[in-house]
């Protein structure tokens, strides 16, 4: 999964996009989140979305939990 945020990041970069976000129905390797080259981009430019909040996010969307309004 390395290689596939890699490639997202260079597609950020390379058409000045704004934000990007990757989603996994399964999770993340455990340190990807550390990798240097990753580290800067996360919450501003990058979004890794796993599994777990994948299916939160979509249960929100359709107003299956309490956050809902």
């Amino acid at each position: 999964m390395a290689d596939e945020v890699r490639a997202l990041m260079g597609v950020l970069h390379g058409d000045s996009a704004s934000k990007g976000f990757l989603t996994t129905t399964s999770d993340f390797a455990p340190r990807l989140r550390q990798d240097p080259l990753i580290t800067p981009f996360m919450s501003a430019r990058l979004e890794l979305i796993n599994g777990s909040m994948l299916l939160g996010r979509l249960q929100n969307l359709a107003g299956l939990t309490s956050s809902s309004t």
